[in-house]
């Protein structure tokens, strides 16, 4: 259909376009709403109805701008995702593309109008029952960040995800166990890119985002600077790697700075490759179990009891402490905002470098120990 187009950006999105010329001859593009939330057929629908009002003397872009219930919800999530995939960091833009997409994806058909509490309450009382109370709650929290946008870029005229209780959640304590920590170093020995990347979280307390999203750029020798724009607190973050942990990081890649992932993107798939871990933990599990053990004990599941990788930050924060390591030198080796707060915060420009460098040491002999 001419017009019609994908417009596909580095980090694997793709939203649908529609491109034309307006009255006075100047090129116009409309979002038409993520290739995930859109079939072509459904976009082929929008892009239609869009041209039929061009034809018959209206502008599509300035009657959108006019009448609200014209505007899908899906409309204004495509144009909030391509907001955050240019100011937003990567992690933000990953969680918010999949609460959005997936989660929220029933409310895409709906006029902007016609999406009110009731309509937010709902879905977040079903994504309760199906996703499980923190899930609706992150989505929830998206929601209104995407309605709060809207509401700035004069696309929406209130937030209906505001105000709406959210369920409690249990502060997270899990410390994994030295068995644990073994389990999962042994199920990681592949040498694919999220089984290093599982290994380098566990050596180096890092978040996430910071280790799958690490670029060679950012590592000289057995140091690494993540900068102010890829860290949770805006701070530069600065981390001295093991050589257990240098060991980790695989062979460079010619004409890629991404040290892990596909293409010129960083590492994606977290969910499935989690998933896969697990299986596979459970199969290291049930073979040293199954010595020792019947067939017909009625085992139901070898897999660990629950845990994320978010979990190696809080155990590596808890041992270091238990052998001595300052606190504020574990606070800082987590990349923690606290860390160095107030006048004094301004005046020690150190990082703790040699401090965090020697703790992190010790961490990695200790795992050591425990995979040798």
């Amino acid at each position: 259909m001419p017009g019609l187009g994908l417009r596909a950006y580095a980090s694997g999105r793709r939203v649908w376009l529609l491109q034309y010329r307006d009255a006075g001859g100047r090129t116009r593009r409309i979002g038409l709403g993520d290739v995930n939330a859109l079939d072509p057929e459904k976009a082929r629908e929008a892009a239609r109805a869009h041209l039929t009002q061009k034809a018959v003397g209206s502008d599509p872009a300035a009657k959108r701008r006019a009448d609200r219930q014209a505007m899908r919800v899906g409309e204004l999530v495509a144009s909030y995702l391509d907001h955050l995939e240019r100011h937003a960091r990567s992690s933000t833009l990953d969680q918010s593309r999949r609460n959005l997409n997936k989660y929220a994806a029933s409310l895409h058909e709906e006029a902007l109008t016609a999406v009110d509490r009731a309509a937010i309450h709902r879905l977040h009382k079903r994504l309760t029952a199906s996703a499980g109370p923190v899930q609706a709650n992150r989505t929830l929290s998206t929601l209104s960040a995407l309605f709060a946008w809207g509401m700035r870029a004069g696309l929406a005229k209130d937030n209906p995800a505001a105000l709406i209780p959210k369920n409690p959640e249990t502060p997270k304590t899990r410390v994994l166990s030295d068995e644990e920590l073994t389990l999962i170093w042994q199920a990681t020995g592949s040498g694919g890119d999220y089984d290093r990347i599982v290994r380098l979280l566990m050596l180096t307390g890092c978040r996430r985002e910071e280790i799958g999203g690490l670029r060679w750029s950012e590592v000289s020798g057995s140091l690494v600077t993540i900068p102010a724009s890829r860290t949770k607190t805006g701070i530069v973050h600065e981390v001295s790697l093991p050589v257990l942990a240098r060991e980790q990081l695989p062979e460079r890649r010619e004409g890629r700075d991404p040290v892990f992932g596909s293409g010129q993107g960083c590492f994606s798939g977290w969910s499935r490759s989690k998933e896969r871990l697990d299986t596979s933990i459970a199969r290291l599990r049930y073979s040293a179990l199954a010595q020792t053990l019947a067939d017909d004990d009625g085992i139901v599941s070898y897999a660990l009891p629950p845990w994320g990788l978010h979990d190696f930050r809080r155990t590596l924060s808890t041992r270091l402490n238990e052998v001595g390591v300052d606190p504020h030198v574990v606070e800082a080796l987590l990349g923690h905002a606290g860390a160095k707060q107030g006048i004094a915060g301004v005046y020690n420009r150190a990082s703790y470098v040699r401090q965090k460098a020697e703790a992190l040491d010790r961490w990695a002999a200790h795992v050591t120990a425990l995979v040798a």
